[in-house]
């Protein structure tokens, strides 16, 4: 099964990740042990999922430690054709019960481009249902925007075709949790030890403790129990990611054509969002670096013979932050 660049584009594409879109519409899917049948999750004709083998220009394009193959597709507007196989594929397919393998546009000669944005905005949504007026909207801000552009170096012998996209966004959400009291409402002044019926602390408190109290905000709600769910704030959560996408072919004969692909796609991003986020707890922060390469030689010798070689390789660089680092908190 194939989907040309037109499928692509046209499929009702959720984040920019066209292949969870993509997956669902083969035959024999199925989500495999409980996976998500979409995606990286995919599995065929009763297979567990996380069975598929997904290629960019036929060279592995999945993580060697998980089978991930989220961190090395490239963008809508690079992909030239999907092809698609669940049955009878050769032994160049490598593992999997589905081979999944994106071709990258190429350039020709003349000069062609596209550009493109799509937007999500809090602005274009009605009021989360749990976060009720005048409590203040969660911002949503989600934008995918880019170009392309392919044509010759070398009229009839080499082309290229480079694609870039960007994909800033901040989603958030409204965080309730508790946090110690302080005596206001009538409530028990827990940071000087006071509890209720039990009196107040007399023994010296831990110095590390108390330097722990300084550091949590009062309590923003009051409910029919002060001591639980007193504290309510939107967190954002901010995200990035890029993709650099090139391709060069090489046309030395009518008979022979190297190709060349490189997809570059760094990710900065903030995991374990929570209440205390803005405070400098928790928010752990990210840096994820993905490459993708490969390089194939096609010879037609006769005919009824054609020689195929490919190299091809990926690689994977996270680097986090824990949040407390550097910020001189109590250990």
């Amino acid at each position: 099964m194939d989907f040309n660049a037109k499928a692509v584009q046209d499929a009702p594409i959720v984040g920019g990740v066209w292949y969870n879109t993509l997956t669902n519409e083969l035959p024999g899917v199925n989500g495999g042990g409980g996976q998500d049948a979409s995606g990286q999750g995919i599995g065929i004709n009763g297979t567990q999922g996380y069975s598929g083998n997904f290629l960019l220009e036929g060279s592995v394009a999945q993580q060697p430690r998980d089978a991930n193959a989220s961190d090395n597709y490239p963008p809508v507007d690079a992909i030239g054709e999907v092809n698609v196989q669940t049955s009878n594929f050769g032994a160049q397919y490598g593992s999997g019960v589905a081979a999944i393998n994106a071709l990258l546009k190429s350039g020709t000669n003349r000069f062609h481009g596209s550009a493109f944005e799509f937007i999500q905005n809090d602005a274009f949504n009605a009021r989360y249902y749990f976060n009720p007026a005048p409590g203040k909207v969660a911002p949503i801000r989600w934008n995918e925007f880019g170009g392309s552009i392919g044509g010759p170096i070398i009229h009839d012998k080499l082309f290229f075709y480079f694609t870039y996209q960007t994909n800033p966004n901040s989603s958030s959400s409204t965080y309730t949790t508790t946090v110690p009291t302080q005596g206001q409402n009538g409530t028990t002044n827990m940071d000087i030890g006071c509890f209720p019926s039990l009196g107040c602390i007399t023994s010296p408190l831990d110095p590390v403790a108390l330097k722990i109290q300084s550091y949590f905000p009062a309590p923003n709600l009051v409910g029919t129990n002060p001591y639980i769910n007193n504290y309510r704030v939107v967190q954002t959560n901010p995200t990035e990611s890029k993709w650099y996408v090139g391709k060069v072919d090489y046309v030395p004969a009518k008979n022979h054509r190297i190709g060349l692909s490189y997809v570059y796609y760094p990710i900065s991003l903030t995991n374990s969002v929570d209440a205390f986020c803005s405070l400098g707890f928790d928010c752990t922060k990210g840096n994820n670096y993905n490459e993708d390469g490969q390089v194939t030689d096609v010879w037609t010798i006769s005919p009824t013979m054609v020689n195929e070689a490919r190299v091809g390789g990926v690689r994977e660089v996270d680097k986090y932050i824990p949040p407390t680092y550097g910020k001189g908190y109590p250990t």
